[in-house]
């Protein structure tokens, strides 16, 4: 599984992946502003580079701070 992310200010869209393994616990940590939103959404590969397989819609904005 993948997460999607991107942001309401200048900064690259981007993506935690799981590195272990389908079934592994895993954690992505990345230093974002306070002051933004975030949005996520969820995407499914036949590996972490492979075609989509499902992609869910994004969240609506966040809060990050």
């Amino acid at each position: 599984m993948i997460v999607g992310f991107r942001f309401n200010y200048d900064r690259p869209d981007g993506e935690c992946h799981r590195a272990n393994g389908a079934g592994a616990a895993g954690c992505c940590n990345y230093d974002m502003r306070e002051d933004g939103k975030i949005q996520f959404r969820v995407v499914t590969r036949n590996g972490a580079t492979g075609p989509k397989v499902h992609e869910s819609g994004w969240t609506p904005w966040l809060a990050i701070g």
